[in-house]
């Protein structure tokens, strides 16, 4: 295998810090991981206006179009940590 391009590694990197950031938002997790159409680029199914990355930390709603991101959140405590989230994030 060919290692990454330059360019390819940083959009990468700017991609997963996105998707991380939206982990900023929230209370502490012990684990997070994130799946769908959004975690990895795919040609085609991104608008022309849209660049891998953005608005990630946006939440979308059921009529947005193009990609998407869910998150499975691994928490000790999930009631605790459900009633910090709600304080937070009202």
């Amino acid at each position: 295998q060919t290692p990454m391009a330059a360019p390819q590694a940083a959009a990468a990197a700017r991609h997963a810090a996105a998707l991380a950031s939206v982990l900023t938002h929230l209370p502490p997790v012990q684990y997070a991981f994130a799946y769908g159409s959004g975690v990895m680029h795919q040609p085609g199914l991104y608008d022309q206006d849209q660049k891998v990355g953005s608005d990630i930390s946006t939440p979308s709603t059921s009529k947005s179009k193009g990609p998407m991101v869910d998150y499975i959140l691994a928490v000790d405590d999930p009631l605790t940590w459900h009633a910090e989230n709600i304080t937070q994030n009202p």
